[in-house]
């Protein structure tokens, strides 16, 4: 989780810092996989899966920029919390964490696919994709987390449309306290958007949208 507040020039500088090594990972994995072919059915646990490893796969370099030598990253982090135990306790598709300071801080991803007629924006908003964020299930503690969506179909202008309309009758359920905002916070990584809630319990959080391409030609 991310502890540190904004009551501070210098704990906004490390959060931001933390976010843009967050994406720059993401940027790595990405890259390396990306000409891999992933087919239009292709599950979003074997692209997560295929994702994950390709950043450890840089973290173990020798080569490996100091900076990230404390970072590593994790799927399918079960959640202790809820009553839930067990197989049956919810699970964190990506986290990255940072192991150089106390606390630790950590950013929390939900993965999603995004397909015309299966895998529909309606899916990404609700109760297994975003609103597990409104809700407090995922990264309830938390100021930031991200959403990052599969597009195994169309291209992130259609997408990028369909999340504006999705937003916009669901406004009041996912608390949302804004409009879609363009965020692109690592060149490699052109459609990126944010949105701001006010989560059920009280605490806002800001949302991170990122689109990667796969099998969209």
């Amino acid at each position: 989780m991310i502890l540190l507040q904004p009551s501070s020039d210098w704990a906004n500088k490390y959060h931001e810092i933390f976010l843009e090594r967050v994406h720059q990972l993401i940027v790595w994995g990405y890259q390396d996989i990306c000409s891999q072919s992933f087919g239009s059915d292709t599950a979003e646990e074997e692209i997560t899966g295929a994702l994950i490893n390709a950043i450890k796969n840089r973290l173990n370099r020798s080569d490996l920029p100091i900076a990230y030598r404390r970072y590593f990253v994790e799927e399918e982090q079960p959640i202790n919390e809820f009553g839930r135990t067990g197989k049956h306790r919810q699970r964190l598709d990506i986290v990255v964490t940072n192991c150089e300071n106390q606390p630790r801080p950590t950013f929390v991803f939900e993965a999603k696919r995004l397909k015309t007629r299966t895998h529909t924006m309606g899916k990404y908003l609700g109760p297994e994709g975003l609103m597990c964020f409104i809700k407090g299930e995922y990264a309830a503690n938390d100021s930031v987390a991200g959403m990052l969506a599969y597009l195994q179909d169309k291209n992130p202008d259609y997408w990028e449309r369909q999340l504006k309309q999705g937003l916009q009758p669901s406004r009041a359920k996912l608390q949302l306290e804004n409009s879609l905002q363009a965020c692109q916070m690592h060149a490699d990584l052109p459609h990126e958007w944010e949105t701001r809630h006010q989560r059920t319990h009280g605490q806002p959080i800001r949302i991170l949208h990122l689109f990667l391409e796969f099998n969209t030609a």
